[in-house]
């Protein structure tokens, strides 16, 4: 509930308004100076809305932020402030809500300047730095087709006007809608084929289809005027590599990457294009995949210039020394920390899903540091993941429901005092007080 009515010379208000917060049990609300309302709701997940006035306290369309705090951040603190933190939690579970004392609760307490949070189950006092994230997935239904459907695979791509998004259903019928407007148009696909995998190539240059027995089409006619193309084309690809058996697929503006199901082996092409865009088809390049593994997913950006692989145990690899002059790079580098089962890049970041179908990012990736720092765990769980070149990230949850991320990010003006320094261990959003 909201108090409504309050003003400067009524500051108790007239009236409370029922503040309509979806699926959220809220637990536990501390509204901060700078408009910005923190919730911890029952399953301890930490959430935001910000824009709150004396006047417009709360709105129709109020939207909840969720925050991750990264797991590799709850580290045992020193003995003087766990006694400290304990002691602050049991005097105030007296005075706590039923249903929000317990040792596994999150204690929180803001300003306009700070925002901190206490987990007694992890004995960690934190404090937020300048930048908060927040994450909000919704259900992203194209107009005119029903929330019930189901989905099996898509693929974003990136345009001026917010790109494509080419998608196979539950039955494995095509649509394709634009990112913005998301009204569908189904796709005909390939007589006499189950489509497996849709792969979209940056700026409109090109669509191709995997289908279950190993074949792969090309849209014809895909440009800037007609992003949707023509028809189908084969590719004929067992001309130059034999009788292998593609089970994955990525485009990026310019390259082609395909690993083969049989042998774990990968192979590249420069075109995106169909094969009759050409005087003659594209030549294929084996690419040895790292040492000693077999391929099983494979993904690269939409500028060409990141290329990540999955192999059979669920190891990430990288691969180094990828740029315009030399798009087929140079070594693989293994990324560990995850067993990954799926794998999504943008221009600038790369996101993959464990087993349980949890959320990563890999933050620190930079031009000359390509491979990233550490893995960030971010809201959702999920099946399948696809982002576009300019980091839109799209979603299918295990039940086949279709969802796009948005993000809010803030700053919080923290003003540190240089007269009492504390030992931090810092990330990019939060930092742990010891």
């Amino acid at each position: 509930m909201a108090r409504v009515g309050c003003t400067k010379a009524k500051l108790e208000g007239v009236d409370w308004k029922f503040v309509n917060t979806g699926d959220l049990v809220v637990s536990q609300i501390v509204v901060a100076d700078n408009g910005v309302a923190w919730i911890v709701d029952d399953r301890n997940r930490l959430w935001f809305t910000r824009g709150l006035t004396m006047e417009a306290p709360c709105s129709k369309d109020v939207r909840f932020w969720q925050v991750e705090i990264c797991e590799f951040l709850f580290q045992e603190s020193t003995n003087r402030l766990r006694t400290l933190t304990e002691n602050l939690y049991d005097n105030f579970s007296a005075v706590m809500p039923t249903g929000l004392s317990g040792s596994g609760n999150r204690l929180l307490s803001s300003s306009k300047n700070n925002l901190w949070t206490y987990q007694p189950s992890r004995g960690c006092l934190l404090r937020c730095r300048a930048t908060v994230s927040g994450h909000l997935w919704h259900q992203a239904v194209p107009a005119g087709m029903a929330v019930s459907v189901k989905w099996h695979q898509l693929s974003a791509t990136s345009a001026d006007e917010g790109g494509l998004v080419w998608a196979l259903l539950a039955h494995r019928e095509l649509v394709c809608f634009p990112a913005k407007s998301q009204n569908f148009t189904s796709m005909a696909s390939p007589d006499v084929k189950v489509a497996l995998q849709v792969a979209t190539a940056a700026g409109s240059q090109g669509a191709w289809l995997l289908c279950e027995d190993g074949s792969l089409f090309a849209r014809a006619g895909v440009n800037s005027y007609s992003m949707m193309g023509s028809k189908w084309e084969s590719i004929k690809h067992k001309v130059q590599l034999g009788n292998i058996r593609i089970c994955c697929i990525a485009l990026g503006r310019n390259s082609a990457w395909v690993v083969d199901g049989l042998s774990g082996s990968l192979f590249f092409r420069i075109g995106v294009q169909a094969d009759s865009s050409f005087p003659l088809p594209p030549a294929w390049i084996p690419i040895p995949p790292p040492r000693n593994t077999a391929l099983t997913k494979i993904a690269c950006s939409a500028n060409d210039l990141m290329v990540w692989a999955i192999d059979k145990k669920g190891i990430v690899h990288a691969r180094i020394g990828v740029e315009e002059n030399v798009p087929l790079g140079v070594e693989w580098v293994s990324i560990t920390g995850i067993a990954a089962t799926d794998i999504t890049i943008s221009n600038s970041s790369v996101w993959v899903l464990d087993a349980n179908g949890d959320l990563f990012e890999r933050c620190g990736i930079q031009s000359a540091h390509i491979i990233g720092d550490y893995w960030k765990k971010l809201p959702g769980s999920f099946r399948h993941i696809s982002a576009n070149g300019n980091g839109d990230l799209w979603a299918l949850t295990k039940e086949g429901g279709l969802f796009k991320r948005t993000v809010d990010m803030f700053e919080i003006d923290v003003k540190r005092s240089n007269s009492n320094p504390v030992e931090m261990n810092a990330e990019e959003d939060w930092e742990i007080i010891n």
